[in-house]
């Protein structure tokens, strides 16, 4: 007897739902691998014959949704929270609602048992807490359609544009965990935060939150601001262009340790951006005119409402409305950046992870422009993961033409956003030691693929950004600066329009040294086994200049600490160095300092 097949579910492989019922009901067949084409960029005829529904595509609102469990939680909300206890029980009555595992508030308890003062809980109370409540009261009236909020779908460009009250109530909704989760997005709730185990960063990103609800308190009624959500998706022919001009595998790097520029006609006429190195301050002390790099999970927000407390996370804490993002974005594919325009700095902070506190409050006199929007622009892009986290090894190659090329194209779609969607000019992008921390990027590596994407987006844009970058007084960045100053013609403070030196000789050194060291790398164990000799070093920089493997090794014996010592003079006047020459050498320790860097990390 002939036995219908069951039907193929559309996650294959990897399904999350492989239940007992499930698997009796679909085959889950392995999926063939895909281009970034196969899997982003669907025909306009297979979108228009999708069958998704309306929760597909829009933030899913409690009143709208639930009518019954609304009026329950309106219910609970109308009635004034006067102290701790009255919050915990309402909080756990509403996660009780939501059917919540979890009703635990650790770290909310111990804040106000144990570190909050008596008159800072009164403040509090007084104001910041009958602000949430008043602003969750008003969704109804905020969001009164089921479209109010569309969804940021990945591969998808969109844009969803909020009022700074609306941004403030869909915040205060998230803290007492009234969103509803979904698959491929961030946890949009406070309560999983609420649950941790205390810890003093945990008590600086409450009072961020508090601090944020009594500045709006104080402040509805004012001028209306505008915030934007949006998606920047590179389109192919944008792929197509990257690749025509960049070489995509070490095979097509000719022999010659320094190609002449013309070697690539298609990338030869792209001039070096301008470079700035602040040794001090950080990205958000400026706003207009700048876009802010976040270096951000895929899952946007990371750890914010975790126990996570880096640079990302403590941007959003700054500039809570940013969490709205979270309920908004779904996962970031490879080739597109999430941007945010017109959200306000609320706090001062101090400190780095667990280090960080709430340090008072900050007074944002950035300006609007002509649309509403406050002119600061915050655009988040991931980075690849490259250390295992919670340990000193290393899951993959950061190296390779392959993941150089991946991070060329993440960087180039978020330094290229343009000023159509953003509103107002753009002369700099502000970033730093993106995918260096927890993720365990090289800071040479991540730094020259940065440089090299904002050059490119401005010579494709016809645009003259200026890369500022903020090392962090780490001393993985040390020399930067010095590599940075080598390669500027005489006479120019920050520009490299008239240098001899292109994008295509540094994209096309970065992929000699990174091959080179790379295949030492792994024939020594160094990425996997955490160790190697200084000869391992010495040996990358002597096969990177063949042609000039003994001054290359006495430069290396010269400058033992790695630390990029590498004047003009020096170079020039006691070698002999032409200006290829110097930017050979400068690769071959900045090489050095890659491996290193992964031995003693």
């Amino acid at each position: 007897m002939y036995e219908q097949p069951k039907p193929v579910c559309r996650y294959g492989s990897a399904c999350y739902r492989k239940n007992a019922e499930h698997r009796r009901a679909f085959r889950h067949p392995k999926q063939p691998s895909q281009t970034i084409s196969d899997r982003f960029y669907e025909s306009k005829e297979a979108s228009r014959q999708s069958s998704s529904t309306p929760s597909d595509k829009y933030v899913e609102l409690l009143h709208l949704a639930e009518p019954n469990k609304w009026l329950a939680v309106r219910n609970l909300l109308e009635t004034r929270i006067h102290g701790p206890q009255e919050l915990t029980s309402v909080l756990s009555r509403l996660q009780q609602l939501q059917q919540s595992k979890s009703v635990s508030t650790r770290t909310l308890d111990a804040f106000f048992s144990s570190e909050a003062s008596a008159q800072e809980k009164q403040h509090i109370f007084d104001i910041a807490v009958p602000a949430m409540q008043s602003l969750v009261l008003q969704l109804p009236s905020l969001f009164p359609s089921p479209d109010s909020l569309p969804l940021l779908k990945t591969g998808e460009n969109g844009r969803v544009t909020v009022t700074g009250q609306q941004a403030a109530c869909l915040v205060a909704v998230a803290f007492f965990s009234l969103h509803k989760s979904r698959s491929g997005f961030n946890h949009p709730n406070f309560d999983v935060m609420f649950g941790l185990n205390p810890a003093p960063h945990l008590f600086g990103k409450l009072r961020c939150i508090f601090h944020y609800f009594s500045r709006v308190a104080r402040e509805l009624g004012g001028p209306t601001r505008l915030v934007a959500f949006g998606r920047y998706v590179l389109s192919p022919h944008h792929i197509q262009d990257l690749d025509s001009a960049l070489p995509v595998a070490i095979s097509q790097v000719p022999p010659q340790p320094l190609p002449s520029a013309s070697s690539s006609s298609s990338l030869s006429p792209v001039s070096l951006c301008g470079v700035q190195v602040r040794e001090t301050g950080c990205i958000e002390e400026e706003t207009v005119g700048t876009i802010q790099i976040d270096f951000a999970n895929k899952f946007i927000g990371g750890g914010v409402l975790r126990s996570g407390c880096v640079q990302e996370e403590i941007r959003f804490l700054l500039s809570p409305e940013c969490l709205v993002s979270l309920l908004l974005c779904e996962v970031m594919a490879d080739h597109e950046a999430i941007y945010i325009v017109g959200t306000q700095q609320f706090s001062r902070y101090s400190g780095y992870a667990k280090s960080f506190s709430w340090a008072g409050n900050f007074l944002d006199s950035t300006p609007l422009n002509s649309k509403g929007y406050q002119q600061t622009t915050i655009v988040a892009i991931d980075a690849i993961i490259v250390k295992i986290p919670h340990s000193n090894r290393f899951a993959l190659n950061q190296h390779t033409p392959e993941k150089i090329r991946r991070e060329l194209v993440k960087t180039f779609a978020g330094f290229s956003l343009p000023e159509a969607l953003i509103g107002h000019k753009i002369n700099s992008v502000r970033t730093g030691n993106w995918g260096c921390g927890a993720f365990g990027g090289s800071i040479p590596l991540k730094f020259v693929i940065q440089w090299l994407a904002l050059s490119l987006s401005n010579h494709f844009r016809r645009e003259n950004r200026c890369l500022i970058y903020y090392p962090f007084k780490d001393a993985k960045a040390a020399g930067i600066e010095q590599f940075v100053e080598l390669l500027k013609p005489a006479g120019q403070i920050s520009t490299f329009e008239h240098s001899s030196i292109t994008a295509a000789d540094v994209y096309r050194s970065l992929l000699q040294y990174s091959n080179e060291v790379a295949d030492i790398a792994v024939e020594q164990g160094v990425f996997f086994q955490g160790q190697a000799p200084p000869e391992v070093v010495r040996s990358a920089a002597k096969k990177l200049h063949r042609f000039e493997i003994e001054k290359a090794s006495n430069l290396l014996d010269a400058s033992s600490s790695f630390c990029l010592d590498l004047s003009r003079r020096h170079l020039k006047v006691q070698h002999g160095f032409s200006p290829k020459h110097v930017l050979a050498a400068a690769a071959a320790v900045v090489a050095a300092k890659v491996v290193w860097g992964k031995i003693t990390k």
